[in-house]
């Protein structure tokens, strides 16, 4: 009986999206923003803005540590 109701209120649906959650690093403003986004959520974190090219590739490693990072968490969890 609660499975059919999940079923029916889309809880197993959601639950699934949950579980696939992806961060993955996305450019704004003609890549000069540099953001880390979730696939599943409206979740972003701006890592910083790329005017420079120090800037821009001190950004992206940085972006990169956290995408790892969340990735990782949302697999233990």
């Amino acid at each position: 009986m609660i499975l059919k109701e999940c079923q029916e209120w889309g809880v197993m649906e959601a639950l699934g999206k949950l579980l696939d959650m992806k961060w993955t690093i996305e450019k704004r403003k003609q890549g000069m923003e540099i953001w880390v986004t979730s696939n599943v959520k409206p979740e972003s974190i701006l890592v910083g803005e790329c005017y420079h090219a120090k800037e821009r590739k001190r950004t992206h490693y940085l972006a990169a540590i956290i995408v790892d990072a969340l990735n990782e968490n949302d697999k233990a969890d």
